[in-house]
């Protein structure tokens, strides 16, 4: 006997088997278009862990993404988020070591390489603390203050127009803060021992060095204070009062009277001024023959 089959059950019988064909091969995945898409996957997917904390398993995919991908820019970013990820653990030395190393490597990146010189120096920020305990002021070393002096200085006057300037004057007004403070803390230590000559010497040398001439030469404008001298920053005129403190005790009458004078004219409300008024009243009335300095225009 002959088995008929209708057409529409045949069309069924095949429409099953495509079906249980399918269902046994899996479909693939869509690869990547091109090798730079592939290589921003995998930074992207280390960028995450990084992201989420994970520091182990980003290091892996990081160095990963720097080894697969060294001829991307995914690669050179990947070698910047590794220093990110010794910063983020508070090794600061390695983090330093790596924002260097970037820096000194792709000099044409410059954003990133904007952003590794902002890091280097928040970093010698960083370690200035640790500079810190324990000592005297006068015994301190310097050499951390010193580099993050060069490194914010630095930035400040490459990326001046960074969205970070602002952020990086406060922290070299600190840095500053500090440099002038050793230094007057050296000049007292001189002062208390009679060697008047030394401890100007070191008033001088903060003055020259670390604040702008604006703020303590009798020739330069100066038609407004700044910020920088604010009753917590005070580090420009408490230089010119042991200036003039140490002219006084040199008897030199006339530079004494002319440093107060110069706190008067340029100053305004500034603490200082009631001090150097006060100072001034009591000077030698043989003075009277030394030349004032004029007022700054306002």
């Amino acid at each position: 006997m002959t088995l008929r089959v209708s057409p529409f059950r045949l069309i069924s019988l095949v429409a099953a088997l495509s079906l249980a064909g399918a269902g046994c091969t899996a479909v693939p995945a869509k690869a990547p278009a091109t090798a730079l898409e592939s290589a921003r996957l995998d930074y992207e997917a280390a960028v995450k862990l990084l992201d989420d904390k994970g520091f182990l398993e980003a290091g892996v995919a990081l160095k990963s993404v720097q080894k697969k991908h060294a001829f991307t820019k995914y690669g050179r970013l990947a070698q910047l988020r590794l220093a990110d990820l010794d910063y983020a653990q508070d090794k600061i030395a390695e983090a330093l070591k790596g924002y260097r190393a970037f820096v000194k490597d792709h000099p044409a990146d410059k954003d990133e390489v904007a952003y590794a010189r902002g890091r280097i120096a928040e970093s010698e920020f960083t370690q200035i603390a640790s500079s810190f305990i324990l000592a005297a002021t006068e015994e301190r070393d310097q050499t951390p203050i010193l580099e993050a002096y060069r490194e914010i200085r630095g930035f400040l006057r490459d990326f001046s127009d960074s969205p970070r300037a602002a952020k990086f004057r406060d922290m070299l007004d600190e840095v500053v803060d500090r440099l002038v403070g050793h230094e007057l803390s050296v000049a007292a230590f001189y002062i208390n021992r009679g060697n008047y000559e030394a401890a100007d010497a070191r008033v001088d040398y903060a003055l020259n060095t670390y604040l702008p001439p604006r703020y303590w030469d009798a020739e330069e404008p100066m038609p407004s204070i700044e910020p920088v001298l604010s009753d917590t920053r005070n580090y420009a005129t408490d230089s010119l009062l042991m200036r003039a403190e140490i002219a006084r005790k040199r008897h030199a009458w006339d530079r004494a009277k002319v440093t107060y004078e110069l706190i008067v004219a340029r100053y305004g409300e500034h603490p200082a001024v009631a001090t150097a008024r006060a100072e001034l009243a009591s000077l030698p009335a043989a003075l009277a023959h030394v030349t004032t300095v004029a007022p700054a225009a306002p």
